[in-house]
């Protein structure tokens, strides 16, 4: 399966591991990734649409890559060497809850002397995951990250936030 046969869906959150298992369960109609049809022939309306999630590329891609396990260590060398695969890897949904949160943390770190409109904006979005520890991870990464606009973004966390624990972490961001 070549890359340029992957059909990406719009979204790509933790729910790619949903609609992964409900299509490999029949509940979506869908073709190979692969099966795609040949230049100048058009897919009909009733042809099943090939798709591929974001965490599927991300699997073919590790196993293509040969990544290491998810770790620290490897958060920590990722970061350093390439920050963009270390978004990727947060953005595709695959890690643990704790493996989130360290990993960003450590992409809010690598990218403190960067240009990181990327990793600010992965940061951001984490601040509305499910799980408190991963916001909290995303607050300390934005804390290398500190204008204005994240400031107003961290002050609303600090306000608006269900767990008392992530609230605190805002706070004591803002204020150092």
């Amino acid at each position: 399966m070549t890359e340029a046969a992957l059909w990406l869906d719009n979204d790509v959150t933790s729910a790619d591991a949903a609609r992964t298992r409900a299509r490999k369960q029949g509940e979506h109609p869908t073709t190979q990734a692969g099966d795609v049809p040949p230049p100048g022939r058009r897919r009909s309306d009733k042809e099943p649409v090939p798709s591929a999630t974001f965490g599927d590329i991300l699997r073919a891609w590790r196993q293509r890559d040969n990544w290491p396990t998810p770790c620290r260590e490897e958060f920590r060398r990722m970061g350093e060497s390439d920050p963009a695969r270390l978004a990727a890897w947060i953005r595709a949904g695959v890690l643990s809850r704790a493996h989130m949160s360290h990993a960003a943390e450590i992409l809010g770190r690598a990218t403190a002397h960067r240009p990181a409109d990327g990793a600010v904006w992965v940061l951001e979005t984490l601040l509305e995951h499910a799980s408190a520890p991963v916001r909290e991870g995303a607050i300390y990464g934005l804390a290398y990250h500190l204008d204005p606009r994240v400031r107003q973004v961290l002050e609303r966390v600090a306000r608006e936030d269900a767990s008392d624990g992530v609230r605190e972490a805002a706070e004591e961001t803002l204020e150092d």
